[in-house]
């Protein structure tokens, strides 16, 4: 029977004999990256390169690869980006074309996002035409959300931009409307988290694309914007036709 010697931390152990050897490579005292030497072989031999030497638990084609964890990614095909992702420009020129009617359809958007991920009976309409009462309950809906803040921890007041916006919406009901243009701002905070958290979904999900709703706001503002421009024109002719 052959005897051994093996490298052990850099230093020559044996000679053993050959069962024995096996015996460490079966306990896994030994591996087979184990320089091993015998009588007959010209230099030190990786042990896997030795018939017979290595046990079959032991041998790299016995050892089954494990393939590595997939990296989770946000499937946007399957449920899109979170909540309305728009960029801040449109949010900003939409408001004032329509004289804040957009952000009742923001509301609804959000809330149906809402309602369509959670599975709620609500009704994101009704909930964007009386935003009034609901604004605050989407605002902090945002703020809470659990998927959002793995991404990032929300930092805006949803109190704090709700009561901002209902003053604005409120005065401009009661004293002129040119006080509650501009509320978008109350909304701004809670757009750019919305896009910063979207920017870090893997894939990141595209703008929302202009839609009916879009359309909708845009020809109601701008037959406001003409009624009240039509006005004044009327209003300064008038000035200027009364006799001095």
């Amino acid at each position: 029977m052959r005897e051994w010697l093996y490298d052990q931390q850099g230093e020559e152990q044996g000679p053993i004999p050959e069962d024995n050897i096996v015996e460490l490579f079966r306990s896994g005292q030994l591996t087979a990256d184990t320089l091993v030497w015998t009588e007959g072989f010209d230099e030190w031999t990786v042990a896997r390169d030795v018939e017979n030497l290595v046990p079959a638990a032991q041998s790299p084609e016995a050892i089954p690869e494990v393939a590595p964890a997939p990296v989770a990614q946000h499937d946007a095909a399957q449920t899109g980006p979170l909540f309305l992702h728009i960029p801040i420009g449109r949010l900003i020129l939409m408001s004032i074309i329509s004289w804040g009617l957009y952000e009742a359809y923001w509301i609804y958007k959000n809330w149906r996002y809402v309602k369509e991920r959670d599975g709620l009976e609500i009704k994101p309409f009704w909930r964007g035409i009386f935003g009034i009462f609901f604004v605050h309950g989407i605002m902090k809906t945002i703020r809470n959300d659990k998927q959002a803040n793995k991404l990032e921890q929300a930092k805006f007041s949803a109190g704090g931009l709700t009561a901002g916006w209902i003053v604005l919406i409120l005065l401009g009901n009661l004293q002129n409307m040119l006080i509650a243009l501009p509320s978008f701002l109350c909304f701004i905070p809670v757009q750019i988290y919305i896009n910063r958290v979207n920017a870090k979904l893997n894939p990141q999900p595209a703008h929302a694309p202009w839609s009916a709703g879009h359309i909708v706001c845009l020809v109601i503002g701008l037959a406001l914007w003409l009624m009240i421009l039509t006005s004044v024109g009327i209003l300064a002719t008038a000035i200027k036709e009364q006799p001095n």
